[in-house]
């Protein structure tokens, strides 16, 4: 990558760094299950439903209606960062380039973890046995390259979950591209009033609760083939387990001529919980405005 820190030295009037557009914080990581971990791998138990039966009688024998027991592992990875600044560029700048670099290595690293979080809902996940679980046909909705974002597909997701069995107080989310957000912004009953507030719509761009969801903008989805992966989900769905959050450290290198580093790295790792809490939903891309 070329060096375009000189691009910043003095050349006009100006002290603010004008970071370019790009997303700048996780927006999935609040709606999913996170805990702590400290070892290699961290196991997410899972405990299934069970069954009561009639007692026909006094005295007779103790049911055993011990529930199944599974699991699901989540194997960190590490993510790192780091950038540069030489000490006579630091003297011609007027800004503080360390500053900078932090704010912009920071945005980076949490984009990551969307990233992270995007694939490991549809990827294979493992369990403590080291079996392979693929994500489940039955967890995909949607037609792909015939099909854009419609009502019907938004309330096909609901029934995914309902049919699930998934507690209807759970909090659910729904991931969506902006091609997604322009799909809504057409649909009558996602506009009209007497389905949503206005005021609200207007002041977002996109709606931002309907059907029980939380909607989600994000530009990082998988695509494929013009066919883009959206993906609703609950926080029990997917889990994220975290060795260590986003770790930064500025000092100088001898071995690079004394230049200041500026470094960052996260230890994390997510897997999807539950299959029944996650659905894919298969859009158009090649979307058309209507007439």
């Amino acid at each position: 990558m070329a060096d375009t820190l000189t691009n910043a030295q003095i050349q006009e009037y100006t002290d603010i760094v004008r970071h370019l557009a790009q997303q700048g914080d996780s927006r999935l990581r609040p709606h999913v299950y996170e805990t702590p971990s400290g070892g290699e791998a961290y196991h997410f138990e899972r405990l299934g439903e069970s069954a009561s039966e009639p007692k026909v009688g006094r005295k007779v024998p103790t049911p055993d209606a011990e529930p199944p027991w599974s699991n699901r592992t989540a194997t960190p990875k590490v993510e790192h960062w780091a950038a540069f600044i030489e000490h006579h560029e630091q003297a011609q700048m007027i800004v503080d380039p360390q500053s900078a670099y932090a704010q912009n290595g920071s945005m980076a690293m949490r984009r990551s973890i969307d990233d992270e979080l995007i694939a490991s809902a549809t990827r294979d996940a493992t369990n403590k046995a080291g079996d392979t679980i693929t994500f489940p046909v039955g967890q995909q909705v949607g037609a792909g390259l015939t099909q854009g974002l419609t009502l019907d597909l938004i309330t096909e997701v609901n029934e995914k979950f309902q049919t699930n069995d998934v507690d209807p107080d759970e909090p659910k989310c729904f991931v969506v591209s902006p091609i997604e957000v322009r799909e809504m912004l057409n649909t009558d009953k996602l506009t009209n009033a007497d389905y949503q507030a206005v005021k609200a719509l207007s002041a977002n761009g996109m709606v931002q609760n309907f059907l029980g969801f939380t909607w989600i903008l994000s530009n990082r989805l998988l695509k494929a083939t013009g066919v883009r992966s959206c993906l609703a989900f609950t926080r029990r769905g997917i889990g994220l387990t975290v060795n260590y959050d986003i770790m930064v450290r500025v000092a100088e290198r001898a071995d690079l001529s004394h230049v200041i580093q500026v470094y960052m790295e996260w230890v994390m790792g997510a897997v999807r919980v539950e299959d029944e809490h996650v659905v894919e939903v298969l859009t158009d891309e090649t979307y058309q405005a209507p007439a």
